[in-house]
């Protein structure tokens, strides 16, 4: 696809980023709400098998601010959230979820890991 993604089949891309820091503060971040919310969206993580939802409101996310598209305006003032089931938690190594299946796309439901 890009330098960005690799396109692995019909159904899977993926993105694979170097970060820097020792892997335990990176898993921090993803697992940890506060931490998470600092860069991506807050809720607090359950069992393997549970559900938990992620809130976020992109304009808090960067010090650029502009007027949203008029669609979003709605979500941008009063933020967005998505319920999701944690599939895997293998510390400090993998950590998957579903992602998706928001008010607004009921049925748009994927897979992260």
């Amino acid at each position: 696809m890009t330098d960005f993604a690799t396109r692995l089949d019909d159904s899977t891309i993926q993105f694979v980023r170097i970060l820097p820091g020792p892997i335990e503060k990176i898993w921090e971040y993803l697992v940890d709400s506060e931490k998470r919310g600092q860069w991506f969206a807050k809720g607090e993580l359950h069992g393997v098998g549970e559900t938990f939802e992620l809130r976020w409101k992109h304009s808090e996310l960067s010090p650029n601010q502009a007027p949203p598209p008029e669609r979003m305006a709605e979500i941008d003032k009063n933020g967005h959230s998505a319920t999701n089931i944690l599939l895997k938690m293998e510390p400090p190594h993998v950590l998957a979820f579903t992602f998706g299946g928001s008010k607004m796309n009921p049925d748009n439901i994927s897979e992260v890991e």
